[in-house]
């Protein structure tokens, strides 16, 4: 292993040349891309490479017809009519010695550059070109009799407009100036009333309110005892809690066998084994057809990677690839068709599983149908012998129910004659009550009255009061009628000074508007001659073919410098990485060898 050597710098001035080259083909590629070609209604727009002037001459340089064009590499042809049919055959030809070019030279390589020219070609419609022509005669008539026409503005405009003998304009300083009166403050208004006597507050005192009375003896609270209730009677028999054992009962259903939960083979062998068959028998004839596409194509002149190669390639691979899907597809249909008999098989297996599990289940049920019938028959017997039980048990249950109704009609009979006494307890206590509530109606009546004389009173006072407030409202009414009535003089004075005032102004008004009017005339007699004129001179336009701004098309530039200078530092990264390992290597070999010489 040597020692790595350390990788040359790129030239810089062939970099910058090839820099310089990718620019200016990206450059001109750009162009050529935004050139885009437009077609309206209106005319269209072409860009087509541009025509050197001194390849189309007119006939005179050739001495013949001046009226016809010839083109530079053919001045003994019939020639054009017009400069533009020339032009147009030159393009349509695509005649590369016509079209004009400018020259770059590389200033690092020396290298020159052809770069072509462009011009951009608006053609109008025939409709459009009609227009023109007509509209270029109107133009020129118009231009002929404005010319004539403007010979009156010098005599029209040679001096100044002449208002004399206009009526005069209205004078606002001959109106008379607005003088309205003023309303003085209003009456005095009355905001008082005298005094009308005092109100009474109190009513005067009626005797005490009775709030008891006596006694009327005691309540009886308790009811003589009329002996012990029956709580219990005596026995009847035990209750039956159980039926007699009826046998087993079947749990369970008799196995009918196992069931088939896989085919036992997924048959992918037998699958691959169809397909690997169906591709080795297809294999040798894609290989012919291809070797005779490629050699068809060779014979026709077509380029391996051309477009027409890679089309006819792209179909014979869709070819293999359609044979190759029919291969897989025939071998799916196999493994289907396995499949398929094998899940009969599986089917019918469990279907007889299914009938032996069917035939165990019936057997099973019949059994535990007569274990049910002997359980019914002991349940029966069981609900016979409670049955008998009851009965006792409602017969023990009639005695006691009849001693306790002796003892109830024993407790009525006390608890009525505890009622009596307390019936008498009540009479006594409503007359008392009555007697008292008579008292207090007696004292009610007396606060009633005292209470009525108060308010007689009150309503006395109440009416000296709005009487005083009658009057002083009617003095204050009194007062402001004569103040509204001062108001209203004064407001039809003022009506009436208003009116005056606008009659004068409306006067001035309507002299300003005879005056206006009379001007407005005389400028239109003075600008008649000069509007006409202007109309003259505008006319019907062309209308020029309104051209759409296309989406400009964005080509990147290959940086070429970058990608040299990329490729060098890798190369030298590669190299810094070798260097590593040979300085280590020599620096492991310089340790051996101190070693070795450490040891002698």
């Amino acid at each position: 292993m040597g020692k790595p050597k350390a990788p040359a710098p790129p030239d810089p001035q062939k970099v910058a040349g090839a820099q310089t080259a990718q620019n200016i083909g990206t450059a001109i590629t750009q162009q050529q891309l935004n050139n885009v070609n437009q077609i309206t209604p209106d005319g269209t727009l072409r860009y087509q490479k541009s025509i050197d002037p001194s390849f189309i001459r007119s006939g005179s340089a050739h001495g013949k017809d001046p009226n016809r064009f010839y083109l530079g590499d053919d001045p003994q042809g019939k020639g054009f009519s017009s400069r533009e049919a020339a032009e147009r055959f030159t393009w349509e030809n695509n005649l590369e010695d016509a079209y004009q070019t400018s020259t770059y030279t590389d200033p690092n390589t020396g290298k020159e550059y052809e770069i072509p020219q462009y011009t951009a070609v608006q053609t109008l419609s025939k409709d459009q070109q009609k227009l023109n022509r007509i509209n270029q005669g109107t133009q020129k008539n118009l231009a002929q009799l404005g010319r004539s026409q403007s010979r009156r503005l010098g005599g029209l405009l040679s001096g100044p407009l002449d208002t004399k003998g206009l009526p005069e304009a209205g004078d606002p300083s001959k109106v008379d100036r607005l003088r309205l009166n003023n309303i003085g403050s209003g009456p005095a208004i009355t905001g008082k009333i005298g005094r009308t006597g005092q109100v009474d507050r109190h009513i005067d005192r009626a005797g005490r309110v009775k709030d008891s009375f006596g006694k009327f003896g005691d309540v009886t609270r308790k009811i003589d005892g009329a002996g012990r209730v029956k709580g219990g009677f005596g026995g009847f028999g035990s209750v039956t809690r159980g039926i007699d054992d009826a046998g087993q009962i079947g749990q369970r259903i008799e196995d009918g066998g196992a069931l088939t939960r896989s085919y036992g083979n997924d048959f992918s062998e037998d699958r691959n084994k169809v397909e690997d068959a169906l591709m080795e028998r297809m294999q040798p004839g894609l290989q012919r057809d291809r070797k005779a596409l490629e050699t068809r194509l060779a014979s026709q002149g077509i380029r391996i990677g051309s477009e027409a190669y890679q089309s006819a390639m792209g179909d014979h691979g869709r070819q293999a690839n359609d044979a190759r899907l029919s291969a897989i597809l025939g071998a799916g249909q196999e493994h289907s068709r396995l499949s398929g008999m094998e899940a009969q098989r599986a089917q019918f297996e469990n279907s007889a599983q299914a009938q032996q599990f069917g035939q165990n289940a019936a057997q099973a049920q019949f059994s535990n149908s007569a274990q049910a019938q002997r359980f019914g028959q002991n349940a029966a017997q069981a609900q016979f012998r409670n049955q008998a039980q009851q009965q006792r048990y409602d017969q023990s249950q009639g005695q006691a129910a009849f001693a306790n109704n002796v003892q109830a009609q024993r407790f009525g009979q006390n608890a009525t004659q505890a009622q009596f006494q307390n019936q008498a307890q009540q009479q006594r206590y409503d007359q008392s009550q009555g007697l008292a509530e008579f008292g207090n109606s007696a004292q009610q009546q007396r606060f009633g009255q005292n209470a009525t004389r108060a308010q007689f009173n009150n309503q006395a006072q109440q009416q000296r009061f709005g009487q005083a407030m009658a009057r002083t409202s009617f003095q204050n009414d009194a007062k402001q009628q004569r103040y509204q009535n001062r108001v209203g003089a004064t407001q039809y004075n003022n009506q009436n000074a208003t009116q005056e005032y606008n009659a004068d102004m409306v006067r001035q008004d309507a002299k300003t508007a005879t005056r206006n009017n009379a001007l407005q005339e005389a400028f239109a007699l003075r600008n008649q001659p000069i509007n006409e004129i202007s109309a003259l001179l505008s006319g019907s336009q062309v209308q020029n073919p309104n051209f759409i701004s296309p989406q400009t098309a964005q080509l990147a530039n290959t940086d070429v410098a970058g990608i040299t200078m990329a490729s060098h530092n890798a190369a030298l990264q590669n190299y810094q990485t070798q260097m590593g390992g040979w300085n280590s290597l020599v620096g492991g070999l310089g340790g051996l060898g101190g070693a070795y010489l450490g040891t002698l």
